[in-house]
């Protein structure tokens, strides 16, 4: 597909930032739009399986922590958890729960929840304000390790995974640095998605395959930048 073609399709202004990094090619600046998308399809599946396994690891130490497998639902009446973080200052968890509820006419489930709220609802798990109510709980989740893993170390990682989720989840592109070519955080992304999942389970990555496609993109990529 030529340029104009592939202008057309995805607007003038999205494939302009990658004419303006090739440095006005714009034949690079199409290799460099379809490796930004070959990029972003190697990270989605395992963002997926990312998301899913923190997701059902926060729950199963919750429902352990609470004595209660309906914890969600549980923990957002008034006395509950999420009044708790509502009382100072924070009341997302109390609203989301409450939206969620609301759209199925209060009888929603704690599988409901689980199934419908976002990558953020578990990441703040991992805040000052939960942990310190959760007396630090959360960090328990990471079973497949020695080391000492601190709550601010997994925030952050969390946080700038989050970031390139939401990206690559709204095909915006991975493969710059302010304006430049530039791989360096997509770089530590891999890098940071492969540590939390390792934490989590030392057999996740049998589902996740493909390091060798990863680092073939980013060879290509890095080559267009040297140009």
């Amino acid at each position: 597909m030529n340029y104009n073609k592939l202008e057309q399709i995805v607007s003038k202004p999205r494939l302009k930032r990658y004419r303006i990094a090739c440095n006005g090619n714009k034949e690079q600046a199409v290799m460099l739009y379809r490796l930004n998308v070959a990029l972003a399809q190697f990270y989605y599946p395992y963002l997926s399986m990312f998301e899913v396994a923190l997701r059902n690891a926060i729950d199963v130490e919750m429902r352990q922590y609470f004595n209660n497998a309906s914890w969600l639902i549980a923990e957002n009446s008034s006395n509950g958890f999420a009044a708790a973080l509502a009382g100072n200052g924070d009341n997302y968890m109390q609203h989301t729960i409450n939206k969620i509820s609301a759209k199925y006419n209060t009888r929603a489930t704690h599988l409901h929840v689980m199934s419908e709220v976002s990558l953020g609802f578990w990441t703040r798990f991992f805040k000052r304000s939960y942990f310190r109510l959760l007396r630090g709980r959360p960090i328990h989740i990471f079973k497949n390790t020695t080391a000492q893993i601190q709550r601010t170390d997994v925030s952050n990682i969390l946080r700038k995974i989050q970031v390139h989720r939401n990206r690559i989840y709204h095909n915006e592109p991975i493969c710059f640095l302010r304006r430049a070519i530039n791989v360096t955080e997509v770089e530590s992304l891999y890098v940071n998605l492969e540590s939390i999942m390792q934490w989590l389970n030392e057999d996740i990555d049998q589902f996740i395959q493909g390091n060798e496609t990863h680092q073939n993109i980013i060879h290509q990529i890095k080559q267009l930048q040297e140009n």
